[in-house]
């Protein structure tokens, strides 16, 4: 059994970092440009905690689900500014 509020909390964080990172990139970019580097380096940090904080420094407990959600929030952050930027 997994814990849901650790899933829901690494969702919410997903959403949060891909939204900040395509509104600082729109500033600067074409939208398509901002949502990609969004993707990625929000997708980055979200695997850089799991694998860095949990695994190697064993500061947490590595769980790759804990990756999945962060990507279903992600993706969910992306599309959201996505329909912000073109409204």
């Amino acid at each position: 059994m997994f814990n849901q509020k650790d899933k829901l909390q690494h969702m919410l964080v997903g959403i949060v970092i891909s939204q900040i990172i395509a509104i600082l990139c729109v500033l600067f970019l074409p939208i398509w440009t901002s949502l990609l580097i969004s993707l990625a380096i929000s997708t980055t940090v979200m695997y850089g905690k799991e694998l860095v904080w949990d695994k190697w420094m064993k500061k947490g407990t590595y769980n790759i689900k804990d990756f999945y959600a962060g990507l279903i929030g992600i993706g969910y952050g992306v599309l959201t500014s996505l329909f912000y930027f073109l409204v």
